[in-house]
């Protein structure tokens, strides 16, 4: 095992990270690449009767350790200020900085629900998933089509 070349791969469950949310930037994820490597490569060489089964074991508990400390890093600020991310005419996301009408589909881009996302950002119960405009709109249209609960005449004509 000494004298060959060895070659190892450093994997990463894609599934694991959209579960822990951990590694959504791409430097974050290079970064945790090349430590695993630069830190498995010198254990290599300090250890040269290690086991094969044991690099495993190595490689696995340094990208658990790597990812918790790079999750502080992946921590971010708000694109912009929260008081700063809801227009009448769109939200901004505090993810990016993306200008939305509606904020729970373009949320999926980062493998998040609204709530999570407000969750996320500590905001309040109030905070909108809609521009103020679009829930406008929304709310006219649905007049307009006779949707959502009637008035008591209409429930009069009923019967």
């Amino acid at each position: 095992m000494l004298g060959e070349k060895m070659s190892l791969k450093f994997n990463i469950d894609k599934k694991d990270i959209s579960k822990q949310k951990l590694l959504q930037d791409s430097d974050i994820k290079t970064d945790l690449i090349t430590h695993a490597v630069k830190l498995t490569s010198s254990y290599i060489k300090a250890n040269p009767g290690i086991s094969s089964d044991r690099i495993v074991t190595f490689l696995s508990d340094i990208k658990k350790t790597l990812e918790e400390v790079f999750e502080e890093k992946k921590k971010q600020n708000p694109a912009v200020p929260i008081g700063e991310s809801v227009f009448q005419d769109h939200l901004v996301c505090l993810e990016d900085g993306e200008k939305v009408k509606v904020l729970g589909p373009y949320l999926k881009k980062f493998d998040m629900s609204f709530e999570e996302y407000k969750k996320k950002w500590n905001l309040p119960d109030s905070y909108p998933s809609v521009s103020p405009s679009y829930s406008l709109f929304r709310r006219e249209l649905a007049l307009k089509n006779k949707l959502g609960h009637p008035n008591k005449k209409s429930k009069e004509n009923m019967f």
